[in-house]
């Protein structure tokens, strides 16, 4: 886990890296052509400078002629009162001429380009004068000549004062392009300048924007991943994660424990108190569990709902038993929600992996199934208590597991059987109609039902169970009446659990139309033991049922879950007094009271009918009697038995109020 963390830094480090890279490219990128385009208009702005340079030397030049010009007419003009040169004379004019001419060679050699023409005739003008000296010079004398001398001398004095106008015109030109070209580039350079800027700005909002994008993705994925594989609510590992970690460590570390967590009684804090008071339990109780297995480098998980599971590398008893021992008295302390104070107490079940069986027997399900039974062994003991999965446990388990496989074979083949025990009028113990309860036979010996009935609802088939003693009752029953002419009733045991479901009506009804039984003679009871949630789907249902005319019975009435509740919701025909409170008619004052009052709740508000069970002695009737009940179910008027023969006693004492005489069972009441 440590080295999938420090990957996933590295792979994050480098992602952001390269990210950062990529944009540092494409900025330097945009940088390098801005500055070959600066470059470029830079070397352009250079030749401008440079041609500048060239023609300010072509204007000296142009002066210089002007100068050499105005040295020639100055010789001339002197050498007009002489009617012959001296030599002196001569060297100067000679002198002067040659300037000249170096000046037009000079001027010759510049002239390319767009200056060409310009030069070209300064250049011939001035060739003009030299060859007039050169032609007067030899003769000794200028006289004739200085009148062409000058002439071609004012000539080339024109045409180098125009070149030197069209050159400094040329040179202003240059200078305002230059000029013009440097404040464009100034503004380019500013421009580029902030777009630069700008694109930095943008580029490092981008390439952050990415970053956080790209650490969003991440974090999503983290987080999808952790959900994945942890419970959201208490942050620890989830069932899937779990099964993985435990599965590679059972292989690799068979001396390690698995320890299955129940919270006791947590339905009740989340009905009563609300679901945010049950998941805070459930937050704490997690860390309890983080905190007590660090110091063993174990780790736990949610189940789903309340159930827990903790793994430990270790499976010396006297660690487990202080581990254990230690959760234990930590949830003995209680939490506080509100103004409430909420205990929740656990249950624990161990199951040590080197306990579970041989090397290939020790898979993650057998380990968990072992450590569950020892859960449900736990709860069996009166809950906030832990048991180790161990030899004598483990012959439990194969029993229950046994009896569980019977009990299934039995149910899938239809051969869970029924007895009928009698309900009778209490004032003349005539049997008006009968209970029909489940009874097993295993291997030829009758399993108790408050055993195997429990062990049908923790197994989610008891069901089944119902439909298969529905149907045969109601078939006995329509059979029996048909044949006597009789009209007994039967009243069947249905789980609560049926009414929240979709098929209880049809199947009812197609049992009725099919056996022929009048649906006002079938009564269906409801264990009231059992919590029910959907009320509105339960009413609809019992509505429907006692639409078709069948009667509806309230059963264990006074013992289970909100009572007044079961009075409001389902719409009942008749209560069944639990025989709890009528086996202490004669002790208990409260017992007596709680029975006067439903009795008269009944009977005058309601208009139900009362059927008062486990009447044992005739004390018992006698009271009940005076309280008003008028019927009444127990051993005082008979045992459950086989339904042939508790109808034919039935039949035959109909008329006799000593029914509990005809009939004789060793059978008893579930």
């Amino acid at each position: 886990m440590r080295l999938n963390r420090i990957q996933s830094a590295q792979r994050r480090f480098f992602a952001d890296t390269s990210t950062v890279f990529y944009g540092c490219g494409v900025l330097g990128l945009i940088v390098a052509v801005g500055l070959a385009l600066f470059a470029i208009k830079e070397t352009r702005s250079q030749a401008r400078i440079e041609k500048l340079a060239r023609y300010e030397q072509f204007v000296r030049e142009g002066y210089m002629a002007l100068n050499d010009l105005q040295r020639m007419q100055s010789v001339i003009a002197r050498l007009q009162m002489e009617t012959t040169i001296s030599p002196q004379d001569g060297q100067e004019l000679s002198r002067a001429n040659d300037m000249l001419y170096v000046r037009a060679e000079s001027l010759e050699r510049h002239a390319v380009g767009e200056v060409e023409q310009h030069f070209s005739k300064v250049t011939h003008s001035l060739r003009a004068v030299v060859d007039l000296v050169d032609t007067a010079a030899p003769e000794r004398t200028m006289s004739g000549q200085q009148n062409d001398v000058l002439t071609a001398i004012d000539a080339a004095r024109a045409d180098t004062i125009r070149l030197i106008d069209f050159l400094r015109r040329f040179q202003d030109s240059i200078t305002e392009t230059h000029n013009r070209s440097a404040q464009q580039r100034n503004a380019a350079f500013l421009a580029s300048s902030l777009v630069f800027a700008l694109l930095g700005i943008g580029l490092l909002i981008m390439l952050r924007r990415e970053i956080d994008g790209r650490r969003s993705r991440e974090r999503a994925e983290r987080r999808a991943e952790f959900l994945a594989y942890h419970d959201p609510l208490t942050q620890l590992m989830n069932r899937a994660r779990f099964t993985d970690e435990v599965s590679a460590l059972i292989a690799k570390k068979p001396a390690s424990t698995l320890v299955m967590i129940d919270l006791d009684q947590f339905k009740w804090i989340n009905d009563t108190l609300g679901h945010e008071a049950g998941d805070k339990v459930l937050c704490v109780v997690a860390d309890r569990l983080r905190a007590a297995c660090a110091p063993l480098e174990g780790f736990a998980a949610r189940l789903g709902g309340d159930e827990f599971a903790v793994w430990l590398p270790t499976d010396a008893p006297a660690t487990i038993e202080v581990f254990c021992k230690a959760l234990l008295k930590a949830s003995e302390t209680p939490l506080r929600h509100g103004d409430t104070w909420i205990h929740a107490r656990i249950s624990l079940g161990v199951a040590m992996v080197r306990s579970c069986g041989g090397r290939a027997l020790r898979t993650f399900d057998t380990v968990m199934k072992y450590a569950d039974f020892a859960l449900y062994m736990s709860k069996e003991k009166g809950r906030a208590t832990y048991t180790v999965y161990d030899a004598d446990l483990e012959a439990q388990y194969e029993e229950r597991s046994a009896l569980l496989s019977d009990l299934h074979g039995a149910v899938n083949t239809g051969s869970i059987d029924f007895h009928l025990q009698p309900k009778v009028n209490i004032h003349t113990g005539q049997a008006y109609g009968f209970e029909a309860l489940a009874r097993w036979s295993r291997n030829g010996v009758l399993v108790p039902p408050d055993v195997f009935i429990r062990r049908a609802e923790e197994a989610g088939f008891v069901n089944k169970i119902d439909f298969i003693i529905l149907d045969k009752a109601v078939r006995v029953i329509a059979a029996w009446n048909r044949a006597n002419g009789t009209s007994f009733q039967v009243s069947v045991n249905v789980s609560a659990q049926h009414l929240v479901g979709t098929i209880i009506v049809d199947y009812v009804k197609a049992v009725l139309r099919r056996h022929g039984l009048p649906p006002h003679l079938l009564t269906l009871e409801i264990t009231e033991t059992v919590e029910l949630n959907n009320w509105e789907r339960v009413s609809d249902n019992l509505k429907m049922l006692r639409a078709m005319g069948c009667r509806v019975a309230i059963d264990d009435f006074g013992i289970g879950y909100s009572s007044l509740a079961y009075l409001r919701y389902v719409d009942a025909d008749e209560i069944k007094i639990d025989r709890s409170l009528t086996q202490q008619i004669d002790q208990c004052e409260q017992s007596r009271f709680i029975i006067e009052s439903v009795l008269e709740l009944a009977h005058t508000f309601l208009g139900f009918e009362v059927v008062a069970e486990g009447i044992e002695a005739e004390a018992q009737a006698a009271r009940l009697r005076e309280m008003g009940c008028r019927r009444a179910q127990g051993y005082f008027f008979g045992h459950p038995g086989p339904p042939h023969a508790v109808l034919k006693a039935a039949t035959e004492q109909r008329d006799h109020g000593d029914f509990a005489k005809a009939v004789n069972s060793d059978g008893r009441e579930c």
